[in-house]
């Protein structure tokens, strides 16, 4: 089975030694002693035979060290390929894996797969080594992090998985669903992380939420807007009852008329929420609803110590739109900037062409400013940063732009100020016009 000459080495020399010395030695011996030769055949033979004996065991016994040897060898050489089986393996779900795995040591990154790297806005992994966790880990949420690191160096146990917001490298936001664990690495205690972005499915959830909301909000404003019309009816008749009679009687019947038509309009609008309606679409200024909306607010923005500032871009083209939605639009934003600006200050709102498919109309307060976490909540049904408000206002905007095929985007930085910007579509037949 073995061919090493290993085994038979050591026997061989032994008894090819041992029975020199034995046939040398009893024959010195027997010629001091003057013994016979049968004397001399006996021990020779009696000795040889022992040497031959012992030579045998001694190869049986070499035998089952080499062959345990080769074997333990065998088993070793085994065990190693299948550790470096194990981890190839390892280090290729490690690199193939969506999710971000992560080894960082006292909050120093030491090791980050390539799709951890890319989830950041980084597209080499080397360029994350050494950095600190907290560079990426959403301010809100350093101190929790902080407290976890500890508790697991401390009880070497794992902890709980966790949602936490990331800090991408272009500053955008990322929802995650975070699993640490602690490990040795490079023989040093370290923790583990597998963090997987769940930002879609958290604006996944957020839609359903609102839908649902707003399916909920549809029921009760058709409810409300319904038993609202009823006694309107009524005061409409008895205010055009008044009107026909002459200011003399009523001088205010007019202005109470105007207004009660325009509670209709709002009432038409809050029942978008409940039951699409069909509008009919006009071709509009934007510059002429946006300061005939401003001129509604300039008594009251003089009381409030605010100052109005219109701008508007040159050669602006008219949009597709039904006016009065628009203006109820502009009113619910004018109105919350009002409400924002306690102790007073300027309102600039633009009106400028954005690209050659787009309006913009720009809202720029300097009020107290909202925070990244609720104003991404703006427009949601009944949610609202006032202590008195209700949400639906700003609700009902968002559903009418949506309506016209355009978008609102905010931003805000508390303290600062709030930007709405209305994006809109520009009128097909002014488009072909100046194609």
């Amino acid at each position: 089975m073995f061919s090493d000459f290993k085994i038979y080495k050591i026997p061989i020399l032994y008894i090819l030694f041992s029975s020199i010395y034995i046939l040398v030695s009893d024959k010195f011996i027997m010629e001091i002693l003057d013994q016979s030769a049968n004397t001399y055949l006996i021990n020779v033979t009696k000795a040889l035979i022992f040497t031959f004996i012992t030579g045998i065991v001694l190869y049986i016994v070499i035998r089952r060290d080499v062959i345990s040897s080769h074997l333990s060898k065998q088993a070793l050489e085994e065990k190693e390929k299948q550790l470096r089986e194990s981890e190839q393996l390892y280090r290729r779900l490690v690199e193939l894996s969506p999710d971000m795995i992560l080894v960082h040591q006292e909050g120093k990154c030491l090791f980050i797969n390539t799709s951890g790297a890319r989830m950041l806005g980084y597209d080499d992994p080397q360029e994350l080594i050494g950095q600190s966790l907290f560079d990426y880990i959403h301010p809100d949420y350093h101190e929790g992090v902080k407290q976890r690191i500890q508790k697991m160096m401390k009880e070497n146990i794992s902890a709980e998985p966790v949602e936490e917001k990331l800090i991408h490298r272009d500053g955008s936001i990322l929802d995650v669903d975070v699993a640490v664990t602690p490990i040795q690495y490079n023989k040093q205690p370290a923790i583990m992380g597998v963090i997987r972005d769940i930002t879609d499915r958290k604006k996944t959830e957020d839609a359903l939420r609102k839908a649902d909301t707003l399916s909920i909000a549809g029921s009760l404003a058709a409810g409300v807007a319904h038993e609202i019309r009823n006694p309107l009816t009524v005061l409409k008749g008895f205010i055009q009852l008044f009107n026909q009679e002459g200011d003399t009687h009523f001088p205010y019947s007019k202005i109470m008329l105007s207004e009660v038509d325009r509670i209709e309009l709002i009432i038409s609008d809050f029942l978008m929420l409940a039951k699409p309606q069909h509008v009919r679409f006009s071709k509009n200024s934007l510059q002429e609803i946006v300061q005939h909306t401003i001129n509604l607010f300039e008594t009251q923005a003089i009381m409030k110590n605010v100052r109005i500032i219109p701008n508007y871009g040159p050669d602006l083209p008219q949009v597709d739109c039904e006016a009065n939605q628009l203006k109820q639009v502009f009113i619910n934003i004018l109105k919350n900037a009002l409400e924002a600006m306690p102790q007073g200050g300027n309102i600039h709102v633009r009106v400028l062409r954005k690209d050659e498919k787009h309006m913009l109309v720009r809202f720029s307060d300097q009020g107290v400013g909202i925070s990244p976490e609720k104003i991404q909540r703006l427009g949601e049904p009944f949610y609202t940063t006032k202590e008195k408000g209700t949400g639906l206002g700003l609700m009902v905007s968002y559903n009418i732009i949506k309506n016209h095929k355009g978008y609102i985007e905010a931003y805000s930085e508390p303290g600062v100020g709030t930007t709405f910007d209305i994006i809109l579509p520009i009128s097909s037949q002014q488009k072909a016009a100046e194609e």
